[in-house]
């Protein structure tokens, strides 16, 4: 699934933005048949976030946990439960070997997952392949920005001066070394920071210059920053972006451990489907600027699956990367 990388410069109030990741195209949208396997009422259903609250991941977990329980047969109690740790594996690792399997446990998880398995070894407990994937709420354009008082307005100024550019996750460090390769930047990582909100604090006190987030979560928490502007493509490194960029296709997806009963997988496939269609669930998503843009459970079965298959010489060129 080839998707061009498509980085580029614009202007959003004050704040210079550079995309980093072309979104891939999405199959078409295939609905699971409704099942009413025994009834959920009187009990919990549990969504695990991996990261802290405030953040992306955590806007959108509870939007989807204050609408989805209407659709569920029984009407359960849906709680979020924020699990961060070790950049979203805390979380992966606990839905796939130690949460109930029986339908009262899903996760909204980290989008590069199926990059983790790849590159990451024995950190990771898990197999993308055995979890049931129940739907995606929306992708997510990826975005590394600068702020608006640093002298950086063009992709020609990275490669005159130094970017100090804040982290919370290994991605980021990926990214500014292809952009330096590709493009001579000098981007300098400042790690160590737990999650979006902090980073953006440190931000406008000028501790740090740039950032690393996705569009739609700078819309719906920090959209006095923004104005809109044309996107302009740029080159890069498209076959290790290509690899990177599909995690922006699976986006915000709603994952169930392995084990689950077929009845159990399409009852939650169904809810997941009629939560997306459900009105107050999408002017809910509005009033909070979230972008809603769904993907079905087995389109992204298979993303994850074409992600973990790469060749050995590709693997050994991202694992380098990823360094």
């Amino acid at each position: 699934m080839p998707s061009p990388f498509m980085p580029s410069p614009f202007r959003l109030s004050g704040v210079l933005w550079l995309a980093i990741l072309g979104l891939l195209p999405g199959a078409g949208l295939t609905v699971a048949a409704a099942h009413t396997p025994e009834d959920l009422k009187g009990k919990t259903l549990s969504i695990y976030i991996p990261f802290a609250q405030a953040g992306g991941y955590d806007q959108y977990a509870r939007l989807f946990a204050r609408h989805v329980g209407r659709h569920l047969p029984g009407h359960p109690t849906v709680i979020p439960v924020n699990m961060p740790g070790a950049n979203g594996l805390v979380g992966a690792n606990y839905l796939y070997s130690t949460a109930p399997k029986d339908g009262t446990a899903i996760g909204l998880l980290y989008q590069a997952i199926a990059q983790d398995q790849v590159v990451l070894g024995p950190k990771v407990q898990y197999d993308v392949r055995q979890f049931n994937w129940i739907g995606r709420i929306t992708s997510t354009a990826e975005i590394l920005y600068a702020w608006h008082r640093v002298p950086v307005k063009r992709i020609e100024d990275l490669t005159k001066r130094e970017l100090i550019v804040a982290a919370a996750g290994p991605l980021v460090s990926v990214y500014a070394r292809l952009l330096n390769a590709s493009t001579g930047a000098r981007f300098r990582i400042v790690r160590g920071y737990k999650g979006t909100q902090e980073i953006h604090i440190a931000l406008e006190r000028g501790e740090v210059e740039a950032a690393y987030s996705s569009l739609s979560t700078i819309r719906a928490g920090w959209s006095r920053w923004l104005e809109n502007r044309e996107i302009a493509k740029t080159d890069g490194d498209r076959q290790m972006m290509n690899f990177f960029a599909s995690a922006g296709t699976i986006g915000r997806a709603i994952v169930a451990p392995p084990g689950l009963s077929p009845e159990r997988l399409a009852m939650l496939r169904a809810a997941f489907w009629a939560t997306m269609k459900d009105q107050q669930f999408l002017a809910d998503a509005r009033q909070m600027k979230l972008d809603v843009e769904p993907m079905s459970g087995e389109d992204l079965r298979r993303i994850a699956e074409t992600i973990v298959a790469i060749g050995p010489a590709e693997r050994e060129r991202v694992i380098e990367m990823m360094k």
